[in-house]
Formats: structure tokens, C-alpha cells, sequence
């Protein structure tokens, strides 16, 4: 099984990093990926909220359940540590990976560009 990982596909990765685009391409393409990764950040903004919501209702049940016994401590301690450390890596696989590289291939092609042009 491979896991899908979000990341700026490699023709475009390095035309700008060669510097070979023109000017209004970069501007261009700089627009459609900006686009793409502002509407990639809203919807883990969304999952972040939708799995803290659904983590807070099944700890709420389970302690409601059980009583405020150390066993329930561990379960809210554990269950947070594993949302943390999920939320991170899917920020990383799927928004982080993909910044870092248009930024560095857009520093290097096209340093004009770069102080304008971050994601």
C-alpha cells in the first residue's frame, strides 16, 4: 500500500528551479498553487476541529462511563499524545512537504520571485 504524499510533481519542480519559465508563467502558476494550498489548509483546519470534536465526545462517554479513575487520566493523556502526533504528520505529508519545495525550487530558479511569492 503506498500512501499518497502531497508534493509539487517534478516537471514543475524543475522548470523552476532551472529558472526556464517565463515571468506571467510564474506568476501564474504561483496563483493556481497558492489557490490550491490555501483551500488544502482550510480543510485540515477542518479534520483538526472535526477530530478534536470526536475525541472530546469519546473521552467525555468514557469517563462518563467509568468515573474519573486513573485508567480514564491515561486514556485522555494517551488519545491527546496520538491526536497531536497524527494532526502533525498529516500537516507535514500533506501541506508541509509541498511548501517547502515550491519555496525552494522558486528560490532558486526565480529569487526575484521569492520575496513576493511564499507559501
Amino acid at each position: 500500500m503506498k500512501l499518497p504524499i502531497n508534493t509539487l510533481s517534478r516537471a514543475e519542480r524543475e522548470r523552476l528551479a532551472a529558472g526556464t519559465l517565463s515571468d506571467d508563467a510564474v506568476e501564474a502558476l504561483f496563483h493556481v498553487i497558492e489557490r490550491n494550498h490555501r483551500a488544502k489548509v482550510r480543510a485540515y483546519r477542518r479534520v483538526s476541529i472535526f477530530v478534536v470534536a470526536i475525541s472530546v465526545v469519546l473521552l467525555a462517554m468514557t469517563v462518563s462511563l467509568t468515573g474519573p479513575t486513573p485508567a480514564a487520566l491515561a486514556a485522555c493523556i494517551a488519545v491527546t499524545l496520538l491526536d497531536i502526533v497524527v494532526l502533525i504528520c498529516a500537516w507535514y505529508l500533506g501541506i508541509g512537504i509541498f511548501r517547502h519545495q515550491f519555496n525552494a525550487a522558486l528560490v532558486e530558479g526565480h529569487p526575484e520571485f521569492a520575496s513576493r511569492h511564499q507559501l
